[in-house]
């Protein structure tokens, strides 16, 4: 009995739960590896995302600064409202110049409601002209209802629009914002309209989508070294102990017995199928050699009595409807009770032994030989011509009649008398076409020199 049998049931469960549990906890590293990648990537994701996003903040806000300080200036040293001073030209080429640097960056103004009603009554009075600084987008138009920053971050663009509030910053300056409370009738705390950017972001956008998709190569590949790494645990733990498996029950089904069964020493169920089929292939070992032993002759391995008569019967059964005819020969070893005497049983049944293999070495297609008790042979051959059956007791003659060493004793089976009188019988039936079978006896001696005439004696038969 095996130590796996001999455990407790209690130890062996746990063996299994402990063998399962590492299991389980490789797959789980593995998992977790993944997820953890897949996390890392998004983060990452999300992270280059912001930093594309803050860019175009940090641009749009010095572009916004740098417009509120020259707007302030080109209020301050205005000579007075049209919208042909000098410093508002100043300003309005200042922003189309900056918009057309190739920086990505565009500036413009929005004025309020009350300033753009204000421009409109003295447009065209006395040559006064005014740009209506109109607001471009939803962004504009959110702020100057809300007079607070708004933002937009899209995946090419950064849009921020910032409001200017009567009496806030620099709009408090008496030259700067006084006009326009006692021009268009805007208090403290109003607003007077907007400064505008747009930060187009779309080498950052392409610095970030390489990014990604180094990300996402690098992540994938990482991915399926995981799988395959999965993929193998996974063989490791049952796949492959399984194909294992399958491949043994095919070999036994096969007929193969010196077949090698792997993971019977496991404590899983893969170790009780390995178990089961284990006892399964001793039980088929076991049954084979009872099967050898119930139809081959046990010390030389020859075809026993029953086997013999077995393969006769088949034989026959071929031989019917066609030209075939069957010889049977008797073999009976001259001297061998003098070799049991003179050396011994142990002797006599190595000479069997030697004798046995040596005839079956020399049985072709269509031959049998069998033992069928002490030195007594039977061979069967089933044959056309007679060359054929000749040949063949030439072959059994060959390997009953060379000389056998056993230990020092050098051994020479006789057995030239017995082929010489199965020939002298083989010859009698071949020289009369109406006879099929001649069996030999002593008086065929006698008679070896008269014409063969066997027709009518006892010792043929037809």
């Amino acid at each position: 009995m095996s130590s796996q049998q001999t455990r407790p049931a209690s130890a062996r469960k746990w063996l299994a739960f402990r063998h399962s549990m590492s299991h389980t906890i490789g797959l789980a590293i593995c998992m977790g590896v993944v997820a953890f990648q897949l996390l890392a990537f998004a983060g990452r994701f999300s992270s280059e995302r912001t930093a594309v996003e803050r860019s175009g903040a940090k641009r749009a806000e010095a572009a916004l600064d740098m417009l509120a300080s020259v707007h302030t200036q080109a209020m301050m040293h205005r000579t007075g409202i049209d919208g042909n001073d000098g410093a508002i030209a100043t300003l309005n080429g200042t922003m189309e110049q900056f918009s057309e640097s190739g920086s990505d960056v565009r500036l413009w103004v929005v004025m309020a409601p009350k300033v753009m009603a204000f421009q409109k009554s003295l447009n065209g009075k006395g040559g006064t002209h005014y740009d209506l600084e109109l607001p471009r987008d939803a962004i504009d138009q959110a702020v100057l209802t809300t007079a607070t920053t708004h933002r937009k971050f899209s995946d090419v663009q950064f849009r921020e629009t910032r409001p200017i509030i009567y009496g806030q910053g620099r709009a408090t300056a008496a030259k700067c914002g006084g006009c326009h409370e006692t021009l268009m009738g805007i208090r403290p705390g109003e607003i007077m309209g907007a400064y505008s950017a747009s930060v187009g972001l779309a080498a950052e956008k392409t610095i970030w989508w390489s990014n990604i998709k180094t990300e996402v190569m690098t992540n994938i590949l990482l991915g399926l070294a995981l799988i395959a790494l999965m993929i193998m645990l996974l063989r490791s733990i049952a796949l492959r102990p399984i194909e294992k498996l399958t491949q043994s029950t095919n070999l036994l089904a096969n007929g193969a017995l010196d077949v090698a069964i792997e993971g019977d020493q496991r404590p899983d169920e893969i170790g009780d199928l390995a178990r089961a089929l284990k006892i399964f292939r001793d039980n088929l070992a076991e049954k084979r050699v009872l099967e050898i032993r119930n139809c081959h002759d046990e010390m030389t391995g020859l075809p026993n009595r029953a086997s013999f008569a077995q393969f006769i019967e088949v034989e026959i059964a071929a031989a019917i409807g066609t030209d075939d005819k069957i010889a049977l020969i008797g073999i009976d070893l001259n001297g061998f009770k003098e070799v049991n005497d003179r050396h011994g049983h142990a002797t006599g049944d190595a000479l069997l032994i030697e004798l046995s293999k040596r005839a079956r070495r020399s049985l072709h297609e269509n031959g049998i030989i069998a033992r069928f008790g002490g030195d007594e042979f039977v061979a069967a051959k089933r044959f056309r011509a007679p060359e054929e059956l000749a040949a063949f007791l030439d072959r059994i003659e060959n390997a009953m009649t060379q000389p056998i060493r056993v230990g020092e004793l050098m051994i020479a089976p006789e057995a030239e008398q017995l082929i010489a009188n199965a020939d002298l019988a083989m010859y009698r039936a071949k020289a009369h076409a109406n006879t099929n079978v001649c069996h030999y006896e002593a008086v065929m001696d006698e008679r070896a020199r008269a014409p063969f005439a066997c027709g009518g004696h006892s010792e043929c038969a037809g």
